[in-house]
């Protein structure tokens, strides 16, 4: 450690030649001491071995700048090296920039992570896909639907029937995604926000059969469900209660012991300013020892409440017939009435039981009721 004052006075030989001898170690040591030199200058050097850093004197010569720390490679400093693009200061605080501490992705990341929020996306909009592991349209997609499902949508293959209705295998064939859709079950929908009208097709469901086989027997048809099909005005954002009528169980009665076959119930939808119900067919009665029978009634369209527009059909009834004493009476038609729609089909969605033999004499095969049915479709605008 060497400090001088930088003053070589007069004396003899050997006097200035200590003297600049002690000036050269102070140079060469870099003005190393405990405390600052005595006798200073601007822009002088100083290796402070108390603080362990290597200081300057600023232009003015009244305070001293800590240049780095004496023991470290560099001073501790970072190389120019070290950024070779960067051709102008770094205005950056060491606050902003420790921002970054523990970062440990690549230049990409920061460039997706600009771009994103130039989308406009904010944080907790963000937040809700945390935990998605694949594409979420794929998982609508894919997602499996029940019976009576909300918010569903359809798609349909080519009808396989010249008059363009469809059968119920076709029916349940259907494809739902999400947003409208096939209802065979009891269940609720709700509206989409950008909805305020939805397209239905409603079908009450169909009453069961009467029978029985002795010799001088009679046999009543049951009555198919009424049919609405047309746009409901409904509320965004509101849920719609879905009722599907279940089909009326078919009788086979034995002598003397008349009784009526099950009623078909009613399918309808339901909610705020909306109430379209579709009826299912009425009981057929069956009755050998009076000779009454007589065929279920179709159903009846009972409220219409929110209709936009549409078309509706109450459903058709039965037949019946019978023999006493040798001879035979009867009327209308034995065979399984179906409802007048898009699905009115025989063995279709709310068909009555009926006899299934081509004549109205002859009851030896019989088909059994069907449940009802409901469709929504939203009715979305674009601009």
């Amino acid at each position: 450690m060497s400090q001088q004052d930088y003053t070589i006075n007069n004396a003899t030989g050997a006097a200035v030649r200590a003297d600049l001898n002690a000036t050269l170690q102070a140079i060469v040591s870099a003005n190393s001491g405990t405390s600052e030199p005595s006798t200073m200058f601007a822009y002088q050097i100083w290796a402070d071995t108390t603080a362990n850093k290597l200081k300057i004197r600023n232009g003015a010569n009244n305070a001293w700048y800590e240049v780095g720390a004496l023991d470290s490679a560099n001073l501790g400093l970072m190389l120019a090296s070290f950024f070779p693009n960067i051709n102008a200061n770094v205005t950056a605080s060491d606050e902003e920039l420790n921002v970054l501490d523990g970062f440990t992705g690549v230049t990409a990341d920061l460039t997706y992570a600009k771009d994103l929020k130039a989308t406009g996306v904010t944080t907790s909009e963000f937040d809700t896909l945390d935990g998605v592991t694949s594409s979420i349209q794929t998982q609508i997609n894919t997602k499996a639907l029940t019976a009576g499902s909300s918010s569903q949508t359809f798609s349909v293959a080519t009808p396989t029937s010249s008059s363009h209705a469809a059968t119920k295998s076709y029916v349940d064939g259907i494809t739902l995604t999400t947003k409208g859709g096939v209802f065979t079950g009891n269940g609720s929908y709700s509206v989409p926000s950008d909805v305020t009208q939805v397209f239905v097709q409603i079908i009450g469901a169909g009453s069961g059969y009467g029978y029985t086989n002795y010799s001088e027997g009679g046999f009543a048809a049951g009555g198919s469900g009424a049919f609405f099909e047309g746009v409901l005005n409904v509320s965004a954002n509101s849920t719609l209660t879905v009722t599907v009528g279940t089909k009326g169980a078919s009788v086979e009665v034995t002598h003397y012991n008349p009784a009526d076959s099950g009623a078909g119930s009613d399918s309808s939808i339901v909610g705020t300013g909306v109430n379209v119900v579709c009826g299912g067919g009425t009981s057929a009665r069956v009755d050998w020892g009076s000779g009454s029978d007589w065929g279920g009634t179709g159903g009846t369209v009972s409220s219409t409440t929110g209709i936009a527009f549409g078309s509706q059909n109450n459903g058709k009834s039965g037949g019946a017939f019978y023999t006493t004493g040798g001879t035979a009476y009867g009327s209308g038609v034995l065979l399984p009435q179906a409802p007048d729609s898009l699905y009115g089909l025989l063995n279709s969605y709310g068909s009555a039981g009926g006899s299934n033999s081509g004549s109205d004499t002859d009851y030896s095969s019989r088909v059994d009721a069907q449940d009802g049915f409901v469709r929504i479709t939203p009715v979305e605008f674009t601009a």
